[in-house]
């Protein structure tokens, strides 16, 4: 992995969806103990990423969830669930946004970002890949699983190969000459567990067109 995140900060910079996660992914194989500011936080606003007020994005998180404020310098914001223990596997789901400049529309980003899953996801498979509208503003959604790399609580020893199987959720625009993702992840065993929370959160989107 951290051979790799030079290329994935740099895929980022111009504009791949899946990037946010594949970088947090150690993450969520192994929580740490963030040395980084962590506060509870009920809103994700565009001004929190690289304080400017346009294009404007809101989100709602749920209830409890933490902020961790040391990604906010690479155009990132991150929240995360209090850690979950299953059978000695501690675990979490994460809600992330990422706001980078493009020159790009909508359509050549969607293309962008399934050729960037594509390449950066391990054993992917889409499940969803299809337009949509967030209270009248155009938008893509993709949900695909991708399998883990890393295992460091084994995880595979404890609940099979299946074990390391993530799921993902992502809806992307492009506003005012910015590309924004917001995305949701945890393994794929754990979906059911935190997927009513994260499609409320969801449902909460605001790209405030004007």
């Amino acid at each position: 992995m951290t051979k790799l995140r030079p290329r994935l900060l740099l895929l980022l910079l111009i504009g791949g969806a899946i990037l946010v996660a594949v970088i947090f992914f150690p993450k969520l194989n192994k929580p740490k103990k963030s040395t980084s500011p962590k506060v509870y936080s009920s809103l994700f606003v565009y001004e929190d990423v690289i304080n400017q007020k346009e294009p404007s994005f809101s989100l709602k998180l749920p209830d409890g969830w933490y902020r961790d404020l040391g990604v906010k310098g690479n155009q990132r914001l991150l929240s995360f669930s209090p850690d979950k223990d299953n059978i000695g596997i501690t675990y979490r789901a994460f809600i992330s946004a990422a706001v980078v400049p493009t020159k790009l529309d909508l359509t050549k980003e969607v293309a962008r970002a399934r050729k960037d899953i594509g390449l950066l996801a391990v054993d992917h498979k889409f499940t969803t890949d299809k337009s949509i509208t967030v209270k009248g503003y155009p938008a893509h959604l993709f949900e695909y699983y991708s399998t883990l790399k890393e295992d460091s609580q084994n995880v595979e020893q404890t609940l099979g190969k299946a074990g390391l199987r993530t799921h993902h959720t992502d809806i992307i625009t492009v506003k005012n000459g910015y590309f924004i993702d917001i995305a949701a992840y945890t393994y794929e065993w754990a979906w059911p567990e935190f997927v009513s929370l994260i499609e409320k959160s969801f449902n909460t989107i605001s790209f405030n067109p004007k």
